[in-house]
């Protein structure tokens, strides 16, 4: 299922994850460390994201947070991790781990009723600390059509009625 958002994503290290919290086998939040390959020229940026999956209803949810096992946040705070007795961390968008990158995304597939379609909802902001231009033409060009061609791929074309 992730494979229609990147198909580049090397679905190994996606299963991994920092920790994970379960209701069932159809519903759970995991931590994870992402990573976005970027334009040639642009450091690829990595996100600390909590990813929530109800497989049943289809929801899909993608959002960057805090998390202990790599303190710091985004360019936009400074302050140390809840749980931690580290210091506050400097706003910066680069660290050890690479170049930071912020994100909240929801991506949801509700078969028609008829259940011969089904609608598409996404959701997407992303921050990768570059500017406002270039981060219009990765959603809009370069990340929503490639999501909707791999969608129709799937699935088949939207039909018109």
């Amino acid at each position: 299922g992730l494979l229609l958002l990147d198909p580049t994503m090397d679905v190994v290290e996606a299963a991994r994850y920092i920790e994970r919290y379960t209701k069932d086998k159809e519903t759970y939040v995991d931590v994870h460390k992402s990573f976005n390959a970027m334009p040639p020229g642009v450091t690829d940026r990595y996100l600390l994201v909590l990813n929530g999956y109800y497989k049943k209803d289809r929801y899909f949810f993608c959002k960057s947070i805090i998390h202990d096992s790599i303190p710091g946040a985004s360019p936009y705070f400074i302050f140390a991790n809840e749980t931690s007795s580290a210091l506050p961390v400097p706003a910066t968008t680069r660290d050890e781990h690479g170049e930071r990158a912020v994100n909240t995304f929801h991506f949801h597939i509700q078969p028609t009723q008829d259940k011969k379609g089904a609608i598409v909802r996404m959701v997407n902001y992303v921050d990768f600390q570059v500017r406002s231009t270039m981060m219009n033409w990765l959603i809009s060009k370069a990340f929503f059509p490639g999501v909707y061609d791999r969608i129709e791929a799937m699935f088949g074309k939207a039909s018109e009625k």
